[in-house]
């Protein structure tokens, strides 16, 4: 594909966490002669994270806002002249409804199309539980980029989800702008709450609160700078039971100003080591060669392993005493060996992009498979054109 016709690829950003996503591949595509860039993304993305404006701001600042209804009718984003479709969270689950009915839609158009792993965990790909029980996901994109080989997927994923998958790497843990190091003790340990609380017992819940707050008091030196999830607030909206009081806990919501610059990234960068519930943050903080340690509790985490894995109130206070020398480094070892085993090596953003041209070079709609006229007088004669796609019920 010359410079001189590059091809659009429409990124589209439906929850806060698409960003730390979508922002390595956008920033490679621009880099490129070959790719054009647009970003929409859903007007509820904003009201239920009023701080994305400011993130978006200071990292993808060129973007449309579209309503979520119009998407899942058809009539937006407008689709002419795109050539491919990037959704970063796209399934049959509910969360990712307006994705799914977006991929549909430019399926329907002859388009190509794409989605990626979206965490360690991700549903449908290497995590399925009760709510999402194996064979309840499905995938409209064409192609699906993965963080670890194929072999790192779930046993029981679809067939059709596993021929559509593509092995790339990751590139989420980017490295962050320049910040001022928060609180002035001498050392900082960054903890982290996921999206995901409905998963945990109550008893879970209490010990990650009480556990916090005992080892903050057993390490007075050390301030612990609690991030909540961005999109879940579980600590900040939902946590029923009291806050840790200790001096040393600060908890830092992404909806405060003060907080808003300092993602996830940011915060590994400034931490001596992390403790997270299961999550990929644990990926992020391994792979810049933080010690990492994941709260387990009970909770089988063997997909963790080599991390620590954090079952009572002692071993939160071991790992963070072996956080300096000489211990510290056999935890930075084992998060080595988790990143190892997890992703594969290199700039998955890079490898993401080289497809993406690669396919609009080859007119490609599928793996391999070629789209063209008749794809798009089939869209058009099921009444698919741009703008005009009628509301298509969730399978």
């Amino acid at each position: 594909m010359s410079a001189a016709s590059p091809t659009t690829i429409l990124f589209f950003i439906q929850v806060i966490t698409d960003v730390d996503l979508l922002r390595p591949i956008v920033a490679e595509a621009r880099r490129r002669a070959g790719a054009s860039v647009r970003i929409v993304v859903i007007a509820k993305a904003f009201r239920r994270t009023p701080e994305l404006r400011r993130i978006l701001a200071d990292t993808l600042p060129e973007f449309e806002t579209i309503d979520e209804d119009d998407v899942e009718s058809g009539a937006a984003p407008r689709l002419d002249g795109v050539g491919a479709v990037f959704s970063a969270t796209e399934s049959s689950a509910p969360a990712h409804r307006a994705a799914h009915s977006l991929a549909r839609r430019a399926n329907r158009l002859g388009l190509r199309t794409y989605t990626m792993q979206h965490g360690y965990e991700s549903v449908g790909l290497t995590w399925f539980d009760a709510d999402y029980p194996p064979g309840a996901i499905r995938f409209e994109s064409r192609t699906i980029f993965t963080w670890g080989p194929l072999e790192r997927l779930h046993s029981d994923v679809l067939p059709e989800t596993r021929a559509k998958c593509v092995a790339v790497g990751c590139g989420r843990a980017a490295t962050p702008a320049a910040l001022a190091r928060p609180e002035g003790r001498g050392s900082l340990v960054a903890v982290f709450e996921n999206l995901h609380w409905n998963r945990y017992p109550p008893p879970y819940r209490s010990a990650f609160l009480r556990n916090l707050e005992s080892t903050a008091r057993e390490h007075p030196d050390t301030t612990f700078v609690v991030r909540p999830h961005p999109r879940g607030k579980w600590l900040t909206r939902h946590c029923d039971e009291p806050l840790p009081r200790a001096a040393n806990v600060v908890i830092a919501p992404s909806e405060d100003p003060r907080w808003t610059s300092y993602c996830a990234p940011a915060l590994i960068e400034f931490a001596d080591g992390v403790i997270t519930t299961p999550s990929s943050v644990a990926l992020d903080a391994a792979v810049r060669g933080r010690p990492t340690a994941v709260v387990a509790d009970g909770l089988d985490l063997a997909a963790y392993a080599p991390l620590p894995l954090l079952q009572r109130g002692e071993d939160w206070d071991a790992f963070v005493s072996g956080l300096a020398p000489p211990r510290r480094a056999a935890l930075a070892e084992r998060a080595a060996r988790f990143v190892e085993a997890s992703i594969l090596p290199g700039d998955g953003a890079v490898r993401i992009v080289d497809r993406l041209i690669s396919d609009a070079g080859q007119g490609a709609s599928t793996n391999g498979a070629p789209s063209g006229t008749a794809d798009r007088a089939a869209a058009a004669a099921a009444g698919a054109a741009d703008g005009g796609d009628r509301r298509l019920p969730s399978r």
